[in-house]
Order: C-alpha cells, then structure tokens, then sequence
C-alpha cells in the first residue's frame, strides 16, 4: 500500500460532507450529512424529503441529487424548478463540483433551501425536523 494515499493508511476515516442551511426556513432540516462516498437525492420524494407546503412550487419530486467527494460535493439538478451553485443557476442534468465553502440553493430563491457545503460530521441532533424525513 502507498502510504501517501489516505485511503491506505489505517488512520484514514472517511469524513462526509454536509449541507448546512443558511435560510431561516424551519420547513427544512438544519442540516443534511452526506456520507463520504454516497449520494443522495434531495426533494419531496427523494432521499431527503423537504415539505413542499414549506416551499410552494419551488421543491420537485427529486429535485437534485448530491454526491460527496473528497473536496466538496457534486449537485446535479434534476428539476425545471433549478439549482442555483454560489448564486449562479446550474444546467439541468449536468454533475457541477462545489467546493467545501460554496453554496447550494434547491429552486432560483436564495431565501429558501439555501445551503452551505460544509466538510464533517453532524454537530446538530440525529433526528430531523418534524417537516423533513431522512430514509435510507
């Protein structure tokens, strides 16, 4: 094994990335961890389930799906509704990299599921809000 390659180094635990929310929304959960490595999908009936009466016509069905990676995450916008990355809307269908530090928001209105990508584990409680439902 290499041991300039983290993976090979018995040290090496893998950190997941997290969306931490930036609106003031409390129809969306604080925060969404991303286990390193996995991807989610993020909308009224994805992974990540986001009330929609909290986000009238701004949240599709699946919406986006976000993958982590080791320096950042890759969103991929499912929905005409739009993602936008650092302010900036995304092509439909297309993989964008965000770096850790950057930000996501889920529909074309910063004031809502807006989000910072953050690099870590959760420092808020496991269980989500009454108006999101995390499945497995």
């Amino acid at each position: 094994a290499n041991p300039r390659t983290p993976a090979s180094s018995p040290a090496y635990v893998p950190i997941p990335a997290r969306l931490q929310r930036l609106s003031n929304d409390t129809g969306t959960p604080p925060e969404i961890v991303i286990p390193s490595g996995s991807t989610v999908t993020i909308g009224r009936a994805g992974d990540i389930v986001v009330d929609s009466a909290a986000h009238p016509g701004s949240v599709s069905r699946l919406h986006a799906r976000v993958a982590a990676r080791t320096a950042g995450v890759v969103v991929t916008n499912l929905s005409e509704n739009g993602v936008l990355v650092n302010h900036s809307a995304i092509a439909r269908d297309t993989p964008t990299h965000v770096p850790f530090g950057g930000t996501i928001t889920f529909g074309t209105n910063v004031s809502e599921l807006h989000f910072a990508v953050v690099r870590g584990r959760s420092t808020t409680a496991a269980t989500p809000r009454p108006a999101a439902v995390v499945r497995k």
